[in-house]
C-alpha cells in the first residue's frame, strides 16, 4: 500500500476509534447509571494542607512520612515563650513577630517563618489525602497557589494517578500519538501526497500527443519525398530528351555546314560567312527558349494540395522537429498532480490539532508535576511538599498558600475542592531587622536624610545592592545590614566590629558568623544579643539560619532560661 493511500484511510480510523470511545463511555454510563465520583460527594473526609513539625518534616525527607503522620496529631512549628504574656513591645527599632497575634485554627498552626536566603525562600508544607480518595480508577491533583498581594503564583501540583486510570490514559495517549504521526510534515508531502501514477499517466498522455504529431509529420514528409522523387525523376527524363533531340539536330545542322564549308574552302573560296551565319542562327539563347517552352519543372500548378506548403518552406527530413517533455514541463505538471483532499485533511489536522487532541486525550499528562505517584487504593497518602521559589520585589512579606484538590474518574466525572486550607507563609529576610531610627542623627543635614531614607526604601524593598549605593557613605549597622543581604558576610562583620555593641549589632553579628560556619562566635554574639535585648531569642528561633546552633538542645534552653531571667528583673 502507498503512503499517500495509507495516509489517507487514516482519518477515517481516528475517526471510527473516537466513535467507538464515545459508545464505550455512553455504554459505561448508562450502565453504571451513578458517576464514579458519587461516594465523595458522601464523605466528611477531605484532603489537607499542614505545616510539619519538626518529626514529619525529618521523615518526609527521609522518605517515611507515611509511618509518621496521624490526622489527630498536634504539633507547633512557631512556639511562644512561657511567659509570652508578659512579653512587651520593645521600642528598639527592629521589627517582632508578636507570636499571641499568629491565629491558629483547628490542631495546626498556619503561619511558618521562610528565611529569605539568596533571594530564595523555601516552602515546606505536608498534604494528605485519605483513602476514600484513593480509588484504581481515579487522579488525584493538589495544585497549590501562593498569593502575595495582587499576585499569586502557581506551583507544580503533586498528582496521584490509580492503576485503571493510568491505563486509559495511556490509551488515550497512545491514539493520540498515532494521530499526531498521521500528521504529515509539509518536507514530507512528495513522498506522501504525490500522486506519481496521476503524473505518470498525464505525461505519457503528452509524449503520445508529440508522438502521433511526429509520425504524421514524418508520414507526410515521406510521401512529399516519395512524390518528389517520383516526379523530379519523371521531369528530369522528359527535360533531357527534349535537350538531346534539340542538341543532335543541332549538332547534325553544325555537321552539314562544316561539310559544306570544307568543300568551300577546297574549291578557294571564303567559309567564313556559311560559319558566322550558322553561329548566328543556332545561339545559345535560341537553345536555351527552345529547351524553356518544353521544360517540365515543378511549381504551384502542378503541386498536390497536401504538398503545398512542405515544397513552399522547402522542409526535408532534416526539417523535422520531435516534441518532448522536460524536466521542467515534469515539475510543472507535478504542481497540479497532488493529493489535494489529503492535503486539505491533513492541513485541517495540523490547524486543529488542538480540538483533536481534546476530543482524544480527555486525560492530559501533567508533565511539570512536583511529585508523580501510583495511587495504593485503601490507603491514605502523606507528601512533604518542598521546593525554593525566587523572592521579587513584589512579594509582600506575609504570603498565604491554598491548595486545590481535583480528582478526576476514568468516565470522565470529577469533584472538586477549592483552596483546602489555607496557610500562612512570613518572609524573614535581612531587612526585617533594619533599623531606621540610625536616620534621625541625619536629622540637621536634609539632603543626607533624604539619601539615607532612599537606602532604608531599597533595604525595605530587598534591593541590598542598590541600598548599598545609598549607605556606603555611613559604615553603621543598616550598612552592614545591607553587605550582609548581599552574602558579604565578612565585610558585614568588619564594618559591626568598628560600631557600638548593642543586641541587634550582636545579633548581626550572629547571623553572619553563622552562615559562615563559625559556630563558636556565633554563639558568643548570639548570648551577647539575648543579654542586651531578651527578645532576640523567640526572633532567633523562628530564623532557619540559626538551626545548627539550635541543634544543641542546651545551647538554646540555655538562651531561653537566659532571657527569663533578663524579663523578671
Amino acid at each position: 500500500m502507498s503512503s499517500s493511500i495509507r495516509h489517507a484511510m487514516t482519518y477515517p480510523n481516528i475517526r471510527y476509534i473516537q466513535t467507538l470511545g464515545a459508545l464505550a463511555l455512553v455504554l459505561l454510563l448508562g450502565s453504571c447509571a451513578q458517576p464514579l465520583t458519587k461516594k465523595l460527594f458522601f464523605t466528611s473526609a477531605r484532603p489537607h494542607a499542614y505545616l510539619p513539625t519538626d518529626k514529619e518534616e525529618q521523615a518526609g525527607r527521609a522518605g517515611t512520612l507515611s509511618e509518621i503522620v496521624t490526622y489527630t496529631q498536634r504539633a507547633d512549628t512557631i512556639k511562644s515563650a512561657k511567659k509570652q504574656e508578659e512579653v512587651k513591645p520593645k521600642n528598639d527599632g527592629m521589627k517582632t513577630i508578636a507570636m499571641e497575634e499568629v491565629v491558629v485554627r483547628g490542631e495546626r498552626p498556619k503561619v511558618r517563618i521562610s528565611t529569605l536566603r539568596k533571594g530564595k525562600i523555601n516552602l515546606t508544607f505536608l498534604v494528605t489525602v485519605p483513602k476514600n480518595y484513593l480509588d484504581s480508577h481515579y487522579q488525584v491533583v493538589l495544585s497549590p497557589e501562593l498569593t502575595t498581594g495582587d499576585t499569586t503564583l502557581f506551583l507544580p501540583p503533586v498528582v496521584l494517578k490509580g492503576q485503571e486510570f493510568k491505563k486509559v490514559q495511556d490509551q488515550q495517549q497512545k491514539r493520540m500519538t498515532k494521530f499526531e504521526e498521521s500528521i504529515v510534515e509539509t518536507s514530507k508531502y512528495d513522498s506522501a501526497f504525490f500522486n506519481n501514477k496521476r503524473h505518470r499517466r498525464f505525461m505519457n498522455g503528452l509524449q503520445n500527443v508529440y508522438y502521433r504529431a511526429y509520425k504524421r509529420q514524418l508520414s507526410l514528409q515521406l510521401a512529399y519525398e516519395r512524390w518528389l522523387r517520383i516526379t523530379e525523376q519523371r521531369y528530369w527524363e522528359h527535360n533531357a530528351k527534349h535537350t538531346g533531340l534539340y542538341d543532335s539536330r543541332y549538332h547534325e545542322k553544325a555537321l552539314q555546314m562544316l561539310r559544306h564549308a570544307y568543300r568551300e574552302e577546297l574549291q578557294g573560296r571564303d567559309s567564313v560567312g556559311q560559319r558566322e551565319g550558322f553561329d548566328m542562327l543556332y545561339t545559345p539563347e535560341r537553345r536555351a527558349a527552345y529547351l524553356a517552352k518544353r521544360e517540365l519543372k515543378i511549381d504551384s500548378t502542378n503541386i498536390p494540395k497536401k504538398f503545398k506548403e512542405l515544397f513552399f518552406r522547402g522542409w526535408t527530413m532534416d526539417s523535422l522537429r520531435n516534441h518532448s517533455l522536460s524536466e521542467k514541463d515534469s515539475l510543472e505538471v507535478a504542481k497540479h498532480t497532488y493529493d489535494f483532499k489529503a492535503i486539505a485533511r491533513n492541513e485541517s489536522r495540523r490547524e486543529h490539532l488542538k480540538g483533536y487532541e481534546r476530543h482524544i486525550v480527555h486525560f492530559p499528562v501533567i508533565a511539570d508535576a512536583q511529585h508523580e505517584a501510583d495511587i495504593t487504593p485503601g490507603q491514605d497518602f502523606a507528601y512533604l511538599y518542598s521546593r525554593d521559589i525566587e523572592v521579587t520585589p513584589q512579594m509582600k512579606k506575609r504570603m498565604k498558600l491554598i491548595v486545590d484538590a481535583r480528582v478526576t474518574a476514568t468516565d470522565r466525572s470529577t469533584w472538586m475542592q477549592r483552596g483546602i486550607d489555607t496557610l500562612s507563609f512570613i518572609i524573614s529576610g535581612i531587612n526585617d531587622l533594619v533599623d531606621d531610627r540610625l536616620i534621625d542623627r541625619l536629622n540637621e543635614k536634609p539632603e543626607a536624610a533624604a539619601e539615607y531614607k532612599l537606602g532604608l526604601e531599597r533595604l525595605a524593598a530587598r534591593d541590598y545592592r542598590g541600598a548599598l549605593e545609598y549607605l556606603r557613605k555611613y559604615p553603621d549597622y543598616n550598612g552592614a545590614l545591607a553587605l550582609a543581604g548581599m552574602d558579604e558576610d565578612e565585610r558585614a562583620i568588619a564594618v559591626l566590629n568598628q560600631l557600638h555593641t548593642n543586641g541587634k549589632v550582636e545579633y548581626l553579628k550572629a547571623y553572619c558568623y553563622t552562615r559562615l560556619k563559625r559556630y563558636d562566635e556565633a554563639r558568643k554574639a548570639l548570648l551577647a544579643a539575648v543579654k542586651l535585648q531578651s527578645f532576640l531569642v523567640y526572633k532567633a528561633e523562628t530564623e532557619s539560619v540559626f538551626a545548627p546552633l539550635f541543634e544543641d538542645k542546651t545551647f538554646l534552653q540555655s538562651l531561653k532560661n537566659q532571657a527569663e531571667e533578663l524579663d523578671e528583673e
